[in-house]
C-alpha cells in the first residue's frame, strides 16, 4: 500500500488476495475492466445482501417498535394466527375466561394478560362493531383522515405510523378495530379459542366456574376459571322488515351520535317514541337537512318536558304519529342496495295510509335486549334485563364473576 502506515494480518491477507485478483484479471486481459467495474459490482452485491436480510427479518419487525405493534398485514386475523389460537389447553384452570369478543372483551383480556394472568376469550366475530362501515368517533382511528394529512403527517413525524397502514382498505371500521384489538391482546398473551366457540352454560363448582361450550373444545366439554368476565354485549332491536340485514350499519342504524355525521345536509328518519328517539331527532336536526320521527303510538313515552318543547320547536323536524313503517325503499347500484326512503303506514284508524318518505338514513331507536341469556339464574339482573352491578364496579353479585360493556346496566 502506498500508505506509510503498519497493517494487521487481516488487512494483509485481504491486500493479498485483491493482488491475486489483480493479477489473474491481467493475464486474461480483464485488467482494465475489474478496475472500472470492480467497486460497483462489490456495492450491488452489499446491497442484494442488505435487501434479502431485510426480507428474512420483516416478520419479526411487523410487532416490534411503537406503531410496529400494530402493522398487520392486509390477511392477518386474530382468528387464525397461530400464536393467538389455543392449540390445547395449556392449564387445567385459567385464571380468567373472557366472554366475549367485542370491544369490552378484548380490553378486558388485554389489561388481565398484562397483568401476568392466563386468559382465554370465546366469542364470535358478530359483534355490532362488525356491521360498522365507517368509525369517526374513535380516538387515533384513521377512518375521518384525509390521505393528505397522512402524507403530511408522515413527513413530519418519526413516530407517525405508515401511511399504508392507515390506508389499508383492511384495517377500516368496527372490523378493523377489532382486529387490532385482538392483535394487541393477543401481544400480550392473551389466548383464543377458535372462532365461534361460545359457552353454553356456567355455573359455580367451589371457588371455579365451569364453562360448558357448545361444542367441544379439544375433546373437552368445559373449561375452568378462578375468575370469569361477562362481556357478551346487546343487540339492538330491529323491525325484521325485508332487506334489513343488507342495509344494517350501512344506511340503518342505532346510534346517532356514532353515524349521525355520516348524514350531514341530508334527509333522515328516526323511528321511536321515548326519551332515546327524542335525543336523537335534537341531535340529528344539527347536522341533517330535515329529520322525519316515525312513532307508532298517538303519545310519547318520553317524560322530559324540556327535551318535548325544543323538539316542536324545531323548523327542520317532522313527526309521523300513529304511524309505523312498512317497508324499506332501496335502490340497487352495482350490486348493492341503497336505502332512498321507507314506506310508513297509519296504524290507528286511520284507514290505512300510506306515504312514502325520502330519506337517506334510517335510525332505529326502539331499544336493545342484553346477552345475558347464560347469566339468567346465576346473578341479579334489573327490572330490564340488565346485569345488575355493585356501586361503582363491574362486580356482580357472585364473587369472581364481573360485567363488562353493554348488558351491563347503570351503576
Amino acid at each position: 500500500p502506498s500508505r506509510a502506515c503498519a497493517m494487521s494480518e487481516r488487512e494483509k491477507g485481504l491486500h493479498r488476495e485483491i493482488q491475486r485478483w489483480l493479477r489473474l484479471a491481467r493475464r486474461s486481459g480483464f485488467e482494465m475492466y475489474a478496475a472500472r467495474y470492480g467497486c460497483a459490482l462489490v456495492c450491488i452485491f452489499l446491497f442484494a445482501g442488505m435487501l434479502g436480510m431485510h426480507w428474512m427479518i420483516r416478520p419479526q419487525m411487523d410487532f416490534q417498535g411503537a406503531w410496529g405493534n400494530f402493522r398487520l398485514s392486509p390477511t392477518w386475523s386474530a382468528s387464525t394466527s397461530p400464536q393467538c389460537i389455543m392449540q390445547e389447553p395449556a392449564k387445567d384452570v385459567f385464571d380468567v375466561v373472557v366472554l366475549g369478543s367485542g370491544v369490552a372483551g378484548l380490553s378486558a383480556a388485554l389489561y388481565a394478560a398484562r397483568a401476568g394472568l392466563s386468559v382465554l376469550v370465546l366469542g364470535s366475530s358478530d359483534s355490532q362493531l362488525v356491521s360498522t362501515p365507517r368509525l369517526q368517533n374513535y380516538p387515533g382511528w384513521p377512518d375521518s383522515v384525509s390521505k393528505s394529512y397522512l402524507a403530511g403527517l408522515q413527513a413530519s413525524s418519526k413516530a407517525a405510523p405508515p401511511s399504508s397502514f392507515l390506508a389499508s382498505d383492511v384495517l377500516v371500521g368496527g372490523v378493523g378495530l377489532l382486529a387490532l384489538s385482538k392483535a394487541q391482546a393477543c401481544g400480550c398473551g392473551a389466548k383464543f379459542a377458535p372462532e365461534g366457540t361460545l359457552a353454553a352454560n356456567l355455573s359455580t363448582s367451589g371457588e371455579e366456574f365451569d364453562i360448558a361450550t357448545e361444542t367441544p373444545l379439544f375433546g373437552l366439554r368445559s373449561l375452568h376459571a378462578r375468575a370469569v368476565i361477562a362481556a357478551m354485549g346487546a343487540s339492538a332491536r330491529r323491525l325484521n322488515l325485508f332487506g334489513e340485514g343488507e342495509l344494517w350499519g350501512h344506511y340503518l342504524h342505532s346510534c346517532p351520535l356514532c353515524d349521525g355525521a355520516l348524514y350531514t345536509g341530508q334527509d333522515v328518519l328516526v323511528v321511536g317514541g321515548g326519551d332515546a328517539a327524542v335525543d336523537a331527532v335534537l341531535y340529528l336536526a344539527r347536522v341533517a337537512k330535515k329529520v322525519f320521527l316515525v312513532h307508532r303510538d298517538s303519545t310519547f313515552k318520553s317524560p322530559n318536558a324540556d327535551a318535548m318543547s325544543a323538539m316542536h320547536s324545531l323548523s327542520n323536524v317532522e313527526i309521523w304519529m300513529p304511524y309505523v313503517v312498512e317497508r324499506w325503499l332501496v335502490k340497487e347500484e352495482q350490486g348493492s342496495s341503497r336505502l332512498v326512503g321507507a314506506r310508513i303506514l297509519a296504524s290507528e284508524g286511520s284507514g290505512g295510509r300510506h306515504r312514502d318518505v325520502a330519506c337517506a338514513g334510517a335510525f332505529l331507536m326502539i331499544g336493545s335486549d342484553p346477552n345475558t341469556q347464560l347469566l339468567r339464574g346465576l346473578v341479579g339482573l334489573d327490572g330490564t334485563g340488565y346485569v345488575a352491578l355493585q356501586g361503582r364496579s363491574t362486580a356482580t353479585s357472585v364473587p369472581g364473576l364481573f360485567a363488562a360493556g353493554a348488558l351491563a346496566g347503570p351503576a
